[in-house]
């Protein structure tokens, strides 16, 4: 499938480089600085793929009849606006996470994308990680459980620049930056996946004056125990994220699902997750070609649906604090 890339940050190459592996082929960029765009494909003048075409109109990008798919990756606060545009000429849309700031945006997203028999999916890798999986069926080795503790706790490569005054979307209150909107995402889809939807969301932040946070703490309640959710962009936690049984505790290593995964119980410690040679972002687009593509049964996408929204549900709790 064609795709057009949104956005020029560093994730866009990752984002980039996986999908020309996955299969998927790259045609055109959009930046709001041609010079940049053409830099962006430059990267990749080897790959046959890459036709060479920039846009720094939104509008003009989605006439191109040969785009099969739109990847947005630019700032937060444009996410929305952007994709209802993709929508509207009926291309498919991957949006990098957090996919919208609210519900009501999301909801009428879907209902769109659903009229004009289009795809929109969040593209996390977490949601299609081997690791979570192994999590999952290790959950009866330890269970009852009794206490979650997920941490996502990074120093930006961005946070230098925005304590030198440099202006970046990323910690911007203005475009929609921060900790929950960025790194929230993960553990927060991680506990609904495993736990299901909580009874119960609370949240505490710290914040600069012009941040929406800088750390963010979650507590999702559920009927047996409570899930502590932290994340950061100023700091860099080590210690591993816990799910604590009364049988055992599984170890899952930062960064958040993408090292190794151990369950630890009286009997001793084991590997139940070796995550050396795991392109989790290579995974991701093949799963996400899959579902546009309709070789995966509507499950897929239903379930993706769903966790779109419920994890929506609950950052909000959270962003609508912030904002």
């Amino acid at each position: 499938m064609n795709l057009a890339i949104v956005g020029t940050a560093q994730i866009s190459h990752q984002f980039t480089k996986a999908a020309i592996k996955a299969g998927f082929s790259p045609i055109a960029v959009l930046s709001r600085d041609s010079s940049r765009g053409r830099e962006f494909l430059d990267n990749y003048d080897n790959n046959s793929d890459i036709k060479g075409m920039v846009y720094t109109d939104m509008n003009e990008l989605v006439k191109n009849p040969d785009i099969d798919v739109v990847y947005i990756a630019s700032p937060n606060i444009f996410h929305f606006s952007q994709t209802m545009i993709c929508i509207e000429a009926h291309k498919h849309v991957l949006i990098e996470k957090p996919c919208f700031s609210n519900s009501v945006q999301l909801q009428q997203v879907l209902e769109l994308a659903e009229k004009k028999g289009v795809f929109v999916l969040e593209t996390l890798r977490l949601f299609y990680n081997p690791a979570i999986n192994a999590v999952r069926e290790s959950l009866s080795k330890i269970e009852p459980i009794r206490h979650v503790a997920f941490n996502y706790m990074r120093y930006s490569s961005k946070y230098d620049e925005y304590r030198a005054g440099q202006p970046n979307s990323s910690f911007s209150k203005e475009f929609g930056g921060g900790a929950l909107p960025d790194l929230g995402v993960y553990v927060v889809y991680a506990c609904i996946d495993l736990f299901g939807f909580p009874d119960t969301v609370s949240s505490h932040s710290v914040s600069f004056p012009d941040t929406n946070d800088i750390t963010t703490t979650l507590i999702l309640g559920y009927k047996e125990f409570n899930a502590t959710l932290t994340v950061s962009k100023v700091a860099a936690a080590y210690c591993p994220s816990e799910i604590v049984g009364e049988k055992g505790v599984i170890l899952i290593e930062n960064d958040f699902l993408r090292g190794n995964v151990y369950v630890n119980t009286k009997e001793g410690k084991e590997m139940v997750f070796d995550a050396t040679g795991v392109d989790d972002m290579y995974v991701q687009q093949v799963a996400l070609l899959s579902i546009l593509k309709g070789e995966l049964n509507s499950s897929a996408h239903i379930r993706a649906k769903k966790f779109m929204v419920e994890s929506t549900k609950v950052l909000e709790v959270g962003l609508r604090k912030l904002l």
